[in-house]
């Protein structure tokens, strides 16, 4: 389907952003004339640190307001060129005014330890200058700053080409089953095909899709490595111990908590993902589970279709714990049109909630109407009401939790509607069905997916920084090996199954390893989902972290609502959790 012939409710009104191209282009300008009032200004008396600071907070804002636009305005169809030339447009502009920004925010780190100590103190902008504080020891100075602002384009050239090559060059082919043709896409295979219950279209699509894949396995995988040393040197040039230290740094936890996280999932969770595999095996009936059966839904009997307003419906009734004020907030999203969720050509695939700093979020999926949608639209709905709250308490400059936090709202929000769920199933069918769809969408597409992605990105980088050769092969391979590791001998894994990497853009993310956001981000809301339902006095506690946007570290949230996440004994309850649910899953006739 042609976006021009998409229901107009089914799409996002960006209005609330900006009304038309011209006010954005005007935004544009008055953001490159408030970067040069800040670049003539001066910040040399103490005095002159907080006015000067609102200012720069007031072109935060309109840059990340510009930033999402960009995005926003092509992501629902990529083939319109007169969107895709304003996005560029706009990304021109903001890439020139990056190194004045770069300028800008060197002035604080031109500040003495002991007035940033001081103003660490301020109640706005205390948890901006403690990052200015951390990380000075790693600034690289003024114009080296501006510099590497000024060659954004390049450095971020891997991710560009990943798109180019994902969204414009890729083609695949049709497949044929019992006589009747299938088209194939990117789209179409990882929201439709991968979860077909009809063996032969499932693993046909597979075929087809891996075979299109392999023959960009070489370029994507220059580009991938291209990134990943240009992490390796920027993390020696900013004087880091080592790349981890570098790329775990927007997380603010340490590598042996990564380390640690990451080893005890392949320990402790992959003998349970075996068993969930041979579940899949024994209701579908297959003689040998394969790579390509790994998404079908543990319920093979078809599932309720939901309407959007009957997800609706489910979701609200799910947040309930958060309260009256929060629910009615969610609400709007519903009624000003903050969800995209149409199934149209060129549209980007996947899901992402994009929150412009004091506007509301906007949400990217594609809703068929099964249960696994509406397990991704109430995970969306968590960043919003997160960064909604978060927005409402805190500076532009101290409104983003670190990455080890940001996925835990809306992974919560997941665990939120699974429990009502639960609460409101009036069969064991039922029961099992929520089960199901919860092991399969949060935890398997989630935990288990993205932790797979982290272990191996972790293998990808120590390789490159021991001085090890890495190209397309190895990276098939390396991926490979962590699925064998993981499945054992659960799962048939060709060869192909190593071409996985190729499917996450998320490697690309600059703040560093964001898939292993996910399986931290599920661990914290796997015990917190029990805890609101369990004791509604945790509810004013979890707000309160919401609130607090990017102001503590994730540590000192987990504390805020009384868990402990510097050990893995917290990661081995949920793993524990989930077992439960896989036993109980086994157990069900």
């Amino acid at each position: 389907m042609l976006r021009k012939d998409v229901a107009l409710d089914q799409t996002w009104d960006l209005t609330a952003l900006y009304k038309d191209s011209q006010e954005a282009l005007k935004a544009l300008d008055d953001l490159r004339a408030l970067v040069e009032k800040l670049s003539s200004c001066k910040m040399d008396q103490e005095e002159e640190i907080l006015p000067y600071t609102r200012d720069y907070e007031k072109a935060m804002v309109l840059f990340d307001h510009l930033a999402n636009y960009e995005e926003l305005i092509v992501s629902t169809d990529f083939s319109d060129q007169a969107m895709t030339s304003l996005s560029q447009k706009i990304h021109d502009g903001l890439v020139a005014v990056q190194e004045d920004l770069a300028l800008v925010e060197g002035r604080y780190y031109k500040l003495e330890d002991r007035v940033l100590e001081a103003f660490s103190q301020d109640p706005v902008y205390g948890a901006f200058f403690k990052r200015i504080l951390r990380d000075k020891p790693h600034y690289l100075g003024q114009k080296t700053e501006a510099l590497l602002k000024s060659l954004s384009p390049a450095l971020d050239l891997p991710y560009s080409l990943y798109q180019e090559a994902k969204f414009k060059d890729l083609t695949f082919p049709d497949f044929q089953v019992d006589g009747k043709t299938y088209p194939l896409s990117f789209i179409l295979y990882e929201d439709q095909y991968a979860y077909d219950p009809d063996i032969q279209v499932r693993r046909k699509s597979y075929q087809a899709f891996s075979q299109a894949l392999e023959k960009y396995e070489n370029t994507m995988a220059a580009g991938f490595i291209a990134m990943v040393k240009r992490d390796l040197a920027l993390a020696k040039a900013r004087s880091y111990p080592s790349v981890f230290d570098y790329m775990l740094r927007s997380h603010e936890i340490s590598r042996e908590m990564f380390d640690n996280h990451l080893d005890t999932m392949m320990e402790k969770l992959a003998p349970i993902m075996r068993t969930y595999a041979g579940i899949l095996k024994d209701r579908y009936g297959l003689d040998t589970m394969t790579y390509a059966d790994l998404k079908l839904s543990p319920n093979p009997q078809a599932g309720k279709k939901y309407s959007m307003e009957e997800a609706k419906d489910l979701i609200l009734k799910a947040f309930a714990p958060y309260g009256k004020d929060y629910v009615d907030s969610i609400a709007k999203a519903f009624s000003d049109r903050w969800l995209d969720y149409a199934d149209n050509d060129f549209k980007s695939t996947g899901g992402f909630c994009a929150s412009p700093y004091r506007c509301h979020s906007y949400i990217l999926m594609t809703f068929r109407g099964l249960l696994s949608d509406v397990f991704t639209l109430a995970h969306e709905l968590g960043h919003a009401g997160h960064f909604k709250r978060a927005g409402a308490k805190q500076s532009i400059l101290t409104v983003e939790p670190s990455l080890y936090f940001v996925e835990s709202p809306s992974t919560t929000s997941e665990l939120l509607l699974k429990e009502y769920l639960l609460k409101e199933a009036k069969t064991p069918e039922d029961r099992r069905e929520i089960i199901g769809e919860s092991l399969a969408n949060t935890y398997y597409h989630n935990f288990v997916t993205h932790f797979l992605e982290a272990y191996f990105q972790r293998e990808v980088y120590r390789k490159v920084e021991a001085g090890d050769q890495v190209q397309g092969q190895d990276l098939r391979k390396i991926f490979l090996e962590t699925l064998q590791k993981f499945w054992g001998d659960s799962v048939d894994l060709p060869d192909s199954a190593g071409l996985t990497w190729m499917r996450q853009p998320h490697y690309y993310e600059a703040s560093g390893f964001y898939s292993y956001t996910y399986s931290a981000g599920l661990n914290l809301g796997t015990l917190l989902g029990r805890l609101l339902v369990d004791d509604p006095s945790t509810t004013q506690k979890w707000l309160e972290v919401l609130d607090m946007g990017g102001s503590k570290s994730p540590i000192d949230f987990a504390q805020h609502v009384g868990l402990d996440i510097r050990t893995s004994q917290a990661l081995e309850k949920t793993i524990s959790i989930i077992g439960d649910m896989v036993q109980e899953l086994k157990e069900e006739k």
